[in-house]
C-alpha cells in the first residue's frame, strides 16, 4: 500500500516537471522576443508577444497526458 502511494507521488512530480518544462521553453523564447521588440520601440507588438508567451506557458503546462495504469 505504501509503495503505491510513493509511486503515485513520484509520477505526479514527474508530470509536473514535464509540464513545467513544456511551458517554460516557449515562455522564455517569447519573452526574449518581447524584450527585443521593446528595445526596437515596438511596445504594442512587445505586449502581444509577452501575452502569447503566457498563453503558450499555460498550454504547455496543461498538455501533459496522464497515463492510466
Amino acid at each position: 500500500m505504501m509503495g503505491n502511494i510513493d509511486h503515485k507521488k513520484g509520477t505526479q512530480m514527474n508530470l509536473l516537471k514535464k509540464g513545467l518544462l513544456r511551458g517554460t521553453i516557449p515562455f522564455i523564447l517569447l519573452t526574449l522576443v518581447s524584450l527585443w521588440l521593446t528595445y526596437q520601440g515596438l511596445s504594442v507588438a512587445s505586449n502581444h508577444a509577452f501575452f502569447m508567451g503566457l498563453i503558450a506557458f499555460f498550454f504547455g503546462v496543461t498538455s501533459v497526458k496522464v497515463g492510466v495504469s
